[in-house]
């Protein structure tokens, strides 16, 4: 069974810190970086990794080498989620 791939989280709040703190100590996964709306960017680095705008983060960690998880809050339920997998 090989390595699971690294991850590309979407968000920079408190989801997305949260689902890295989990992937990290519970499922053993590496958060490569994280990525937001260019609106968004507030900063080179999230919880010590970096931060990076959506289409910077695409072409540095690339869906064929990378998982992704977006993590963005409840309040639109899913649809904040799917519009960024589209």
């Amino acid at each position: 069974m090989s390595a699971p791939r690294p991850l590309l989280v979407f968000g920079a709040g408190d989801i997305a810190q949260l689902a890295a703190f989990y992937f990290t100590h519970d499922g053993g996964r590496e958060v490569s970086a994280f990525a937001v709306d260019p609106d968004y960017l507030s900063g080179d680095t999230f919880e010590g990794r970096p931060l990076l705008a959506w289409e910077e983060a695409v072409a540095a960690c690339p869906p064929g080498s990378h998982d992704g998880f977006v993590g963005l809050s409840y309040g639109r339920r899913n649809s904040g989620r799917q519009a960024k997998l589209k």
